[in-house]
């Protein structure tokens, strides 16, 4: 990383020179927001900086290089988005950064893309699980919920990462290799029809910084099993709009998928309730809308 950031400001500074810049806006903290905040300086623009899942996770965790330009960057960027309250308060706890330097700007998805199925649901019961195949993503414990579900479903984890041949191993440990299909790495072109080729979408996620595969789960009008996680209990509530357990809870996360197995009109309550609050709150107009409005106050400063 830290090879690159030399390069990233040479970059930004080169693009200015061509067509200037009014603002300057950096995806993640680390490494591109220590980059952007150099290029801001440099170019006396003002520099907005997305902190995102790693870098409330881990980054500055893992070393004092990367816990000085993280707190850096917290500390002087113009404006400081991120994707709710519960992962504000962790970057708080972990680096010390006062909780109104932040503004709450949500994750978004293309509602216009991700859509409801037209088709009426068929047995079986069709649970999906994407995004990346990763313990720290609750695949594993996913798949031990599964092994004590009863009834008529089939299951899909859909992606690559880490933990896929665990995952392999795990659904072979537990006869579910009938139940559980293994798709891969999905194309994003791809990805639409496959939530819209399930009822169900399952992320017993330990953590995030805010979910997009939930987002794209709500637009799709599935109803969502997830857990009461650092950026999920932002957008998801137990009972309203989806089904929350706590992390590492599989018996209840069983629990809360066999009762969306059983029960259809469940199913029904909590997606349509997930998808009118994802079209009202987190379609791409809306959220980028209070980006633009971002922008145009740190505009000139």
């Amino acid at each position: 990383f830290e090879r690159d950031i030399a390069t990233m400001v040479e970059t930004i500074c080169a693009e200015h020179s061509a067509k200037p810049f009014d603002v300057l806006h950096a995806q993640y903290g680390y490494p591109t927001g220590w980059a952007t905040l150099i290029a801001g300086q440099r170019l006396g623009l003002p520099v907005v900086v997305s902190i995102q899942g790693g870098d409330g996770h881990w980054v500055g965790s893992c070393c004092e290089t990367h816990r000085q330009a993280m707190l850096r960057v917290l500390d002087h960027a113009d404006a400081v988005l991120i994707g709710g309250d519960s992962f504000a308060r962790e970057v708080h706890e972990r680096l010390g950064t006062p909780l109104k330097r932040f503004t709450y700007v949500p994750g978004a998805v293309d509602t216009d893309r991700f859509t409801p199925s037209d088709d009426a649901p068929e047995p079986p019961v069709r649970i999906l699980y994407h995004g990346r195949v990763d313990r720290r993503k609750g695949v594993l414990d996913f798949i031990a919920a599964c092994a004590t579900l009863r009834g008529d479903w089939s299951a899909t984890i859909s992606g690559i990462g880490p933990d896929l041949q665990a995952s392999k191993d795990l659904v072979a440990e537990y006869a579910l290799g009938g139940r559980i299909a293994l798709g891969g790495y999905a194309d994003y072109s791809d990805v639409p029809d496959i939530y819209r080729a399930h009822d169900l979408f399952a992320s017993p996620t330990y953590a995030e910084g805010f979910s997009n595969t939930i987002l794209e789960a709500m637009a799709s009008g599935l109803a969502i099993v997830s857990c009461h996680a650092v950026g999920v209990s932002d957008c998801l509530r137990h009972d309203e709009n989806g089904l929350l357990s706590e992390p590492g809870d599989v018996a209840s996360q069983a629990a809360h998928l066999q009762r969306l197995i059983d029960d259809p009109a469940e199913r029904a309550r909590l997606a349509d309730s997930a998808l009118e609050e994802c079209r009202r709150t987190y379609s791409w107009d809306v959220v980028g809308g209070m980006i633009a409005d971002i922008y145009a106050q740190v505009r000139g400063s």
